[in-house]
């Protein structure tokens, strides 16, 4: 690791409307005619202040890539709105998708897939800058080499191709395709989980001091919840698609309250292998209670979390649990009838 990344404290307005408003956002896909469609994300409220990080956490299939991809336009949700700078672009299209593409960029989690191999990189960062603000060579190469030196990477850079480079090198040069019209918002998804950790943390260096130089935002989709604590300010869990916990981000990875967060939390890697050996005989001894006679898995009306659960019991099988304040924090809500009790 070359630095340690400081926690973020940024303090936001409370006066300012958000960059990014999402109001219950739901996208649905078919299952076929005899079952009923998968809710990929269902009814997820989620602000985005200017400058700020927004984490986006879950597990593979919670819906956290299918909300990224509603934001950006690249998804038609079923239901819910996507407000982006006072604008509602839930359902922008064709010529206004494309005019929205300078304030609204993304960074993928494979850099090479998105990178035409038989372009030079050069000439692939300088494409929008030709069709969007109709700039000359020149002036198009000059934006593209400094854009790259904000990066990190060496002059010549330009020249080569994507397959001249490392993983973590073509991952700058995603990041730097993204920072080329000077964007207002940054969808990064799962942007370092290919990386080594040693990698890994160059790009979450790079990206903190892009957005403190720059002030960009970020929405930070992510699996892991140890990474996301150190880029983002604040962060929310998806489960099924539903939002189980949301709250300021060094208050939900030190104090997590939902079992499925907590559990998240638990699968993180420790740096210590006597406290890492100790976690993981405590996961395998048996000391929860099991749940109460007659709970089984849950159903449509109760809480998606239910048949997993190890503290789940009668009352999570009858409605889904309403997203509200932890008595400890207003900001930090949970979705769990069981909130506030010890860890």
């Amino acid at each position: 690791m070359t630095r340690a990344l400081p926690a973020p404290h940024r303090p936001q307005a409370a006066v300012d409307p958000p960059l990014l408003h999402v109001s219950a956002l739901t996208v649905t896909y078919p299952q076929g005619r005899r079952r009923p469609p998968l809710r990929a994300v269902d009814t997820v409220d989620l602000q985005l202040a200017a400058g700020r990080t927004l984490g986006v956490v879950g597990e593979s299939g919670s819906g956290k890539s299918t909300l990224g991809a509603a934001i950006l336009g690249l998804v038609a949700p079923r239901e819910g709105s996507v407000t982006f700078r006072g604008r509602d672009i839930t359902h922008l299209g064709g010529a206004q998708l494309r005019a929205l593409a300078p304030d609204l960029q993304v960074v993928f989690q494979d850099p090479y897939g998105s990178l035409n191999p038989t372009r030079t990189i050069g000439a692939t960062l300088a494409e929008p800058l030709r069709l969007h603000r109709r700039w000359d060579a020149e002036r198009a190469r000059d934006r593209v080499e400094d854009v790259l030196s904000r990066v990190g990477l060496p002059p010549g850079t330009a020249q080569r191709y994507p397959a001249q480079f490392s993983g973590g090198q073509r991952q700058r040069i995603a990041i730097a395709r993204a920072l080329t019209m000077e964007p207002a918002l940054v969808v990064c998804d799962e942007p370092v989980s290919a990386l080594d950790l040693s990698v890994q943390a160059q790009v979450l260096n790079l990206l903190a001091d892009l957005q403190a130089e720059l002030g960009l935002a970020y929405l930070f989709i992510s699996h892991d919840l140890a990474v996301v604590r150190h880029i983002c300010d604040d962060v929310v869990v998806l489960y099924r698609g539903r939002v189980v916990e949301s709250g300021p981000a060094a208050r939900i990875y030190q104090h997590p309250q939902h079992p499925y967060t907590r559990a998240l939390v638990n699968a993180a890697p420790l740096p210590d292998p006597a406290a890492q050996r100790a976690r993981r005989l405590q996961r395998a001894a048996p000391t929860l209670t099991p749940p109460p006679p007659g709970v089984g898995p849950a159903g449509a009306a109760g809480c998606p979390y239910a048949p997993r659960c190890p503290l789940v019991q009668p009352a999570c099988l009858t409605a889904v649990p309403a997203l509200a304040p932890s008595a400890a924090d207003r900001e930090h809500l949970v979705a769990c009838v069981r909130r506030d009790e010890p860890s």
